[in-house]
């Protein structure tokens, strides 16, 4: 019961940080460029969803992880759409390429993590 509970709540918490994503995503822009880099949004694009692809995908079985990550990817598709929609904000294909990018990140850093991590994380759990 206990490893129930433990996965459960994780993926819990990683869908509380999509409605996270989406409701920032469609905010007024904040002032958070770095300086000197005019693009520094790219980075906080990939950051994200380098992070939710990863926190999904040591929550979710490996034979799931193709199908969050393209889920991902529509997802960032809807949220420029929506951008362009809003007076604050502009879509940008760059922002789905570092969007994607960063799911791919966070494939290659899932593919890393140790197998007891989180601990309901065991080894039949990650079937290859």
């Amino acid at each position: 019961m206990q490893d129930w509970i433990t996965r459960h709540g994780w993926q819990r918490i990683g869908w509380l940080g999509v409605v996270c994503l989406i409701i920032l995503s469609l905010i007024p822009s904040p002032a958070l460029m770095l300086a000197g880099f005019d693009n520094s949004d790219k980075l906080y694009h990939a950051f994200a969803y380098a992070s939710l692809m990863w926190w999904f995908a040591v929550g979710y079985r490996r034979h799931q992880w193709l199908t969050i990550a393209i889920g991902f990817a529509v997802l960032g598709l809807v949220i420029e759409g929506l951008q362009s929609l809003t007076p604050d904000r502009t879509a940008s294909l760059a922002d789905e390429l570092a969007d994607v990018c960063g799911i791919l990140l966070g494939i290659f850093a899932a593919t890393k993590t140790p197998t007891g991590f989180p601990p309901f994380r065991h080894a039949e759990y990650r079937p290859y």
